[in-house]
């Protein structure tokens, strides 16, 4: 998500993201796009968002000192991946539980004759051996071995719990530990006979561990201050484009002294 303040209008939530199936590619031209879909009704006849050189540009409509656009803090907040503007708020983090997704399409029939039993160590205290598979294990389905999972770990499927260790989204399958923190483990161990793990879970990881509660921290500024005369600066960065905009007093904010002339009067730069 952008939150963006722009000529006095909003804060306009825009989800970078919104239409697609595969959130670990997008591309710049997206990003673009988004920005501009949304701003397209409260700033008619404007381009909010452009590319240049591959450099994500941001600038008000507004022209002269009266322009004014402001990147502020936002949930799941995009500006530092797509801008290079760290946080103003920084907030602590709750602890996690111990979790793996597989990485095998487990979407269709699923033939568990030779791959049944799963081994399984929960936060280090519950073993349990489960049998996968049921009554016809050449044929089974994802739902199936889900609930098969939930109940050899003492969780009834029937039962319509508000938790479930195992879980899925018709595709791969999920194990998450009931608690949190650094005592929040699984651990996968080899099963006596027609182990599963890897029939369900590919190459990942035998062994996962939460993360404990952490508090709100702040670090140094990742960007050295320039000088008050200059408006805009960027910089090359090698593995992808990111942003860095000059004179972001703590809000993050873009305004800018400008005089008044035939360019924006603001603009932030991405790298």
């Amino acid at each position: 998500m952008l939150r963006l303040k722009i000529d006095g209008k909003g804060p306009f939530e825009v989800d970078l993201t919104e239409g697609l199936d595969d959130l670990t590619h997008v591309s710049a031209q997206h990003i673009v796009d988004a920005i501009n879909a949304k701003m397209a009704k409260p700033f008619p006849d404007n381009t909010i968002a452009t590319l240049e050189n591959n450099y994500l540009l941001l600038a008000a409509p507004t022209r002269g000192p009266e322009g004014e656009l402001e990147v502020q803090d936002d949930a799941d907040d995009a500006a530092e991946s797509v801008l290079g503007l760290p946080p103003r708020a920084y907030n602590g983090k709750a602890a996690t539980a111990a979790r793996v997704v597989g990485a095998v399409d487990l979407s269709g029939a699923l033939d568990m004759t030779n791959a049944r039993y799963l081994r399984l160590l929960v936060d280090g205290v519950t073993l349990a051996e489960i049998d996968c598979a049921g009554p016809d294990p050449a044929n089974m389905r994802l739902p199936q071995v889900v609930d098969a999972i939930n109940r050899g770990l003492g969780f009834d499927p029937a039962a319509e719990l508000a938790f479930y260790p195992a879980a899925h989204d018709d595709k791969y399958i999920a194990l998450t530990s009931p608690s949190t923190g650094l005592t929040s483990t699984l651990t996968f161990q080899r099963a006596a006979a027609q182990d599963a793990f890897a029939f369900l879970f590919g190459g990942a990881p035998v062994f996962h561990v939460g993360r404990a509660a952490e508090p709100a921290r702040h670090g140094p500024p990742r960007f050295e201050q320039r000088r008050r005369s200059e408006r805009i600066c960027s910089a090359p960065a090698s593995g992808g484009w990111r942003g860095v905009a000059d004179r972001l007093r703590r809000g993050r904010s873009g305004q800018h002294d400008c005089p008044k002339s035939s360019t924006p009067s603001t603009r932030v730069w991405g790298r």
